[in-house]
């Protein structure tokens, strides 16, 4: 993957919700996300700055095995903006916001 452009930490916290992690605990500073199931089932996001640095995405992104295609389309169905379809594609994406 190469480096992806960051993200505020309400956007990546809610990217990893859509992915059935959950906020099972917070402080002033920190979100802990929790998933059963995961492979790697917890992750603890910062709340602090404009944006999550580089140095906590990329390591989370890596365990999660995320392709550069999928995180953008995550970030895009966080943000509510539809994703543009192929060329020649008459699918409507799934934009349908998570609860």
């Amino acid at each position: 993957m190469a480096a992806p452009a960051p993200v505020s930490p309400l956007i990546f916290r809610d990217m990893l919700v859509s992915l059935g992690y959950r906020v099972v605990s917070e402080d002033e500073d920190n979100w802990a996300l929790f998933k059963a199931d995961a492979e790697h089932p917890v992750f603890t996001i910062p709340k602090d700055g404009e944006t999550v640095s580089l140095a906590v995405m990329m390591p989370i992104l890596h365990r999660l095995k995320m392709d550069d295609l999928t995180y953008f389309e995550l970030v895009r169905k966080v943000q509510g903006v539809v994703p543009a379809a192929p060329p020649g594609s008459t699918a409507v994406p799934d934009v349908t916001p998570s609860p």
